[in-house]
């Protein structure tokens, strides 16, 4: 039996799947507010296989941002 290595993975997305949290991330990053009605999340699905291919990304104004785990 191999083991699920993805389980953090799918925790990691599970979290920030939502536009408040992600305008909260955003802002201690960055530090700059944002509201989470002009965040729009783009995480890829299904492109080359039929898993998510990156783990969260979205846009915010011009800039798009892409959270991938190392």
């Amino acid at each position: 039996m191999k083991p699920k290595r993805s389980y953090k993975d799918s925790l990691f997305r599970h979290i920030f799947n939502d536009k408040r949290r992600l305008a909260n991330l955003y802002a201690a990053l960055t530090r700059r507010d944002v509201s989470p009605k002009d965040i729009t999340i783009t995480t890829l699905r299904g492109v080359f296989f039929n898993d998510i291919k990156n783990d969260i990304s979205f846009r915010i104004g011009d800039r798009d941002i892409i959270l991938m785990e190392h």
